[in-house]
């Protein structure tokens, strides 16, 4: 279960709260913001608020995962199948067409799994929210820009 940022079990609606029980739960102030004390604290709590870098897969689980498909093992059952039934020439075009199939897979899913690091920061796009932060009556606009911390 997740914890808010008091340590409490029960995980609070966000979405549901008003302001200023959102702001006491939070132990902040609107105006100042959080003090140093109150950072230090909350960054050994919590950790750094960034996204985790997973390990990822290696080439070589990410190359045996090509084979994983069931398409591809009734592929290979054939061309096996295909061989034992003296046709050498149908069993290479199967498996030709098996490799071909894994290669692009591969070189596709490798391509990918580095452009997920490299493009993040441009995944995490702004924002903006409109709500009565003043308490006039009248809507705010709350403009967050994107970017590398």
């Amino acid at each position: 279960m997740a914890q808010d940022v008091r340590g409490a079990a029960a995980p609070l609606p966000w979405h549901a709260t008003e302001i200023e029980e959102t702001r006491s739960a939070l132990g902040t102030d609107h105006a100042s913001g959080l003090t140093t004390a109150q950072v230090a604290d909350r960054l050994d709590r919590f950790g750094p608020n960034v996204v985790p870098q997973g390990g990822g897969r290696s080439a070589f689980q990410r190359l045996i995962g090509q084979f994983s498909n069931p398409l591809i093992v009734v592929l290979l059952v054939a061309g096996v199948v295909t061989l034992f039934m003296d046709h050498p020439i149908d069993a290479a075009v199967i498996f030709a067409v098996v490799l071909i199939n894994a290669g692009v897979d591969f070189i596709h899913d490798s391509g990918s799994a580095s452009a997920d690091r490299l493009l993040f920061p441009q995944i995490m796009g702004g924002g903006a929210a409109l709500f009565d932060l003043d308490n006039d009556g009248d809507l705010d606009l709350y403009l967050v820009q994107s970017g590398v911390l």
